[in-house]
């Protein structure tokens, strides 16, 4: 984001060195919220449009650092993608033997993409029901009551992708 401001004057601005802001733009240094929000204030710019750039310029997600959810039925999702902008996210999912989500439901995706990695799985989307293997892909709208379920006796892993993010 170019605003025409030097780093000199924008630490004077907010009262940081120019070497700190140099670490923040350069991405040697992940900013505090407070600072991200006087940085922000000072430039005339949404908080939101500073973190999208940032993940144009990529982020990695440490396995280690994955949000992870997991379920009484069986199912462990680990969100894998770090989109501030929450416009996609990809999903890690593993299901155990006769795990599923229950009954059908929605979470506000529009569009969600399911990459069967190992195991089989079955989907229900709508009045359709599919039966996945690894290697398949089913993309379907996010808007249509939804369920899965792992019909095999070894462990099932989905990639998911949704957007927008639901996470």
């Amino acid at each position: 984001m170019t605003q025409g401001v030097s780093v000199r004057a924008l630490a004077r601005r907010i009262g940081l060195t120019s070497g700190f802001i140099s670490h923040i733009e350069n991405g040697r240094v992940m900013p505090s919220v407070a600072t991200l929000v006087r940085v922000c204030a000072a430039l005339n710019a949404d908080v939101g449009d500073v973190l999208s750039e940032s993940v144009a310029r990529g982020r990695v997600v440490r396995r280690a650092d994955r949000a992870v959810y997991r379920w009484e039925s069986g199912v462990r999702d680990e969100v894998v993608s770090s989109d501030a902008t929450k416009r996609l996210e990809l999903l890690h999912s593993r299901f155990a033997p006769g795990a599923g989500t229950g009954e059908p439901f929605t979470h506000g995706s529009e569009i969600e993409v399911a990459l069967v990695l190992k195991g089989q799985v079955h989907v229900s989307v709508g009045d359709e029901e599919y039966r996945l293997e690894a290697g398949d892909a089913l993309t379907f709208s996010g808007t249509l009551a939804h369920s899965v379920s792992n019909p095999g006796p070894d462990e099932a892993e989905v990639v998911w992708a949704l957007t927008p993010a639901t996470f």
